[in-house]
């Protein structure tokens, strides 16, 4: 069975064709004219078949009542603080979240061969009063903090 990539090329060569064809019956640089090219004859043919019609474009209406995540509002008061009630038996939501995600989209693993580990933590956002861990080669405060789209979606309590 023939792909659409097929079926353009085969317009594309039919077009070619027809602008050769042409050629020897109307100059493709006519004297004191610019030169007429390939270009010019598609856009020529496209005008010809399509003319004055164009689809309607979907106009989308943003949400009136959109809620700011906590996390995203007041950036600048958001800060790493030691919890006084913490236990240390806290684990950190953006490694709970990822090693969640994980164990959905691969049901049959076992959770010690899980790469992402629910990681215990004391560190807590001053704002959000969310647990995020905070150590060396870990990223989780920042992906926590400035990711705004489906890579990470956590509620802030």
């Amino acid at each position: 069975m023939a792909s659409s990539h097929d079926h353009e090329k085969c317009i594309m060569w039919c077009c070619y064709n027809s602008y050769i064809i042409e050629g020897n019956f109307r100059p493709h640089k006519p004297t004191g004219k610019r030169l007429r090219t390939f270009y010019d004859f598609l856009d020529e043919v496209y005008i010809s078949l399509i003319g004055e019609f164009r689809s309607v474009s979907i106009i989308r209406q943003r949400s009136v009542t959109k809620v700011i995540e906590p996390r995203l509002q007041n950036v600048g008061s958001h800060h790493p603080e030691r919890s006084a009630d913490a236990t240390g038996n806290q684990t950190c939501a953006v490694c709970r979240e990822k090693a969640n995600r994980f164990a959905a989209a691969n049901p049959g693993t076992v959770a010690k061969d899980n790469p992402f580990k629910k990681a215990k933590t004391v560190f807590r956002c001053s704002s959000c009063l969310t647990f995020l861990c905070i150590r060396e080669g870990s990223n989780c405060w920042m992906d926590f903090q400035y990711s705004t789209g489906d890579e990470i979606v956590i509620v802030c309590l």
